[in-house]
């Protein structure tokens, strides 16, 4: 695996991780998503001010557009198994 595939994967599961830390917390407080998305975009700007990378952005803007959309069902995952 290359570096730059390791990079998406590590992002990819980070959104993922955020989504179900969100969309777990507005079972129980239904405004937290919008507090969220609006805390999100103030440190996404000061980042932006402060000069950050448009790389670094990414997975602010990724985060707000799937926190945008309707919660999806839950499914049946397949238990999670330690790498060897």
């Amino acid at each position: 695996m290359n570096l730059g595939h390791e990079l998406e994967s590590t992002k990819s599961a980070l959104v993922a991780l955020i989504l179900c830390l969100v969309r777990t917390i507005e079972e129980t407080d239904e405004s937290f998503g919008a507090r969220f998305i609006r805390r999100l975009n103030q440190t996404a700007q000061t980042l932006a001010d402060d000069g950050a990378d448009i790389s670094e952005l990414e997975i602010f803007a990724l985060v707000e557009e799937l926190l945008d959309r309707p919660a999806s069902p839950p499914r049946q995952a397949a238990p999670l198994q330690k790498p060897d």
